[in-house]
């Protein structure tokens, strides 16, 4: 019996192998450079990297999905070859009147929360915590 498997390769911003999404007998793994720093069940979809322009950080985001739905995941690499962490993220908001994903929806404000025309406030949303 011959094991299904698939690869997709990413170059990173030096034209380098970054990223790569193996799946082997329905299970996927990320491995950076090689190194394996991430295994799932589920299918992982949607990779992107991000550099942080002027130091060697990037961040890696990615979605799980399987049966119980989707997870999103980030991969913080400080260093050109390693890992320093992956989280399972959550999209959301978390404000005190609610919690919302801004790309999918607005919450609605109350009006005696509502800001007035002169008012320059923004809610601002990372794609990972704060480097």
């Amino acid at each position: 019996m011959n094991p299904i498997f698939a690869a997709i390769l990413f170059l990173g911003p030096n034209g380098g192998l970054d990223v790569r999404v193996e799946k082997l007998q329905g299970k996927s793994a990320l491995s950076l450079d090689g190194t394996a720093f991430h295994k799932t069940t589920a299918d992982i979809q949607d990779l992107r990297t991000v550099s942080v322009p002027g130091t060697g950080v990037r961040v890696f985001l990615w979605d799980e999905v399987s049966k119980l739905g989707t997870n999103h995941y980030t991969a913080i690499s400080q260093k050109a070859s390693t890992i320093d962490t992956v989280v399972k993220t959550s999209n959301e908001l978390k404000l005190r009147y609610g919690s919302f994903d801004p790309l999918k929806a607005v919450l609605p404000v109350d009006s005696t929360l509502k800001a007035n025309a002169g008012t320059s406030m923004y809610i601002v949303q990372f794609l990972s915590q704060p480097l």
